[in-house]
């Protein structure tokens, strides 16, 4: 049995033909180039009701170097699935990717080396940039860690991301939240960023493909409570110890989970008792001033007070130099201004728009590697969508 480095596992259901055949091509190029590196591609039907089993036989037929058919006549789900292609896989690392999307060629080779050489991470991932018919929407996924969010909003794009195996397998692999089966992916990310380090590549390695025969899955406030209880019961006691107004000491071993129950705590109470997680936001802010995700929960506690415009202008000298931090700072600043119906400063609305046209400007590797069928389409290199929010 040959030593594989990377296994890419891609579970089909239902598939557009076009797409599957796209994002085939792009993940077989993207192994084929990533010298001294070995990749298996693991394609598997999962029970879907058409011929996505024949495709993926026949394109394991076509690459018979790298990809292996892994059909399955039962419909398990999105994360069972994952699940059974992962025990079925050979690499040290293990990549899952989507149906629909296109992977980049990104430098493949450098980013196992990295790992290989910097064990203290258990993963690196980068942004995916979306795009539908007409091109890229303007809008990306996935950024830095914030370890206050890393257990109700973890901003982390799963497509690519390369896991190293002992660690996926240690984490319980993409086992589904009972409660919650389709965010697989979601509750993996919590369970590793709370004993584990992530590692943020800003190189991207995937455009992400919108359309209206995709399942899109997005991630509601009860799912995020599902889950979110799920990750109390990893350490009740130390959930409990900052619910009751007590900071716990921080270890090198508890240190990612504390900082991560101060934020679950504020989201589960941010609700139900505004208060408390006015206190919980204030204290994780004190305790940890270098987590921008701690700032921006303050600023959400603090939407409806007098002293929102103090917390902003403090959290913004913060993180002067940090482009990300700052967009999310005036994001929240924008709507306070749209929820307030007051005026906002000209100076304000420009470099808010100048920010985001930084931050969500596409690298050329990305605008060069959309399908033809999109690039004929005309659409504006950016294009404005005010934000949506939910104080």
């Amino acid at each position: 049995m040959p030593d594989i480095d990377v296994s890419f596992i891609i579970s089909l259901y239902k598939p557009n033909l076009l797409f599957l055949r796209e994002m085939v091509e792009s993940v077989v190029d993207c192994c084929r180039q990533a010298s001294g590196v070995k990749c298996e591609i693991l394609l598997s039907s999962d029970g879907s009701p058409d011929d996505a089993a024949l495709e993926a036989e026949k394109y394991a037929g076509m690459y018979p170097d790298i990809i292996v058919s892994c059909n399955s006549s039962v419909n398990r789900g999105v994360g069972a699935a994952r699940c059974a292609l992962v025990e079925k896989s050979r690499g040290r690392y293990i990549a899952s990717f989507d149906q629909d999307d296109i992977m980049l060629p990104f430098d493949l080779a450098g980013k196992v080396k990295f790992l290989d050489e910097h064990r203290e991470y258990a993963a690196s991932y980068a942004p995916k940039f979306l795009f539908d018919e007409n091109g890229l929407t303007g809008a990306t996924h996935g950024g830095k860690i914030s370890r206050f969010t890393a257990f109700f909003s973890p901003k982390i794009n799963i497509n690519a991301m390369l896991i190293r195996r002992e660690e996926l397998v240690a984490h319980q692999s993409f086992m589904p939240c009972p409660g919650s089966p389709i965010n697989d992916d979601v509750y993996l990310m919590m369970r590793l960023q709370y004993d584990r380090d992530l590692y943020f590549d800003t190189d991207p390695r995937c455009l992400y493909r919108c359309h209206p025969q995709q399942n899109r899955f997005s991630s509601k406030d009860e799912d995020f409570l599902v889950m979110g209880n799920a990750m109390i019961a990893k350490d009740p006691e130390l959930y409990q110890a900052i619910i009751d107004g007590k900071d716990p000491q921080e270890t090198p071993e508890n240190f990612r989970a504390v900082q991560g129950y101060y934020g679950l705590a504020f989201f589960l109470n941010q609700n139900k008792n505004r208060e408390l997680a006015d206190k919980i936001a204030e204290r994780a802010v004190k305790l940890h001033p270098e987590d921008f995700g701690a700032w921006e929960s303050l600023l959400v506690s603090r939407f409806n007070q007098l002293d929102f415009n103090d917390t902003f202008a403090e959290a913004c000298r913060r993180f002067e130099n940090d482009l990300e931090a700052l967009l999310t700072f005036y994001t929240w600043m924008f709507v306070f201004y749209e929820k307030k119906h007051l005026p906002m400063p000209p100076d304000f609305r420009k470099r808010y728009l100048e920010m985001r046209k930084i931050y969500y400007a596409a690298p050329g590797i990305v605008r060069d590697h959309l399908p033809r069928s999109v690039t004929e389409k005309k659409r504006p290199g950016y294009v404005f969508v005010a934000p949506k929010l939910k104080i």
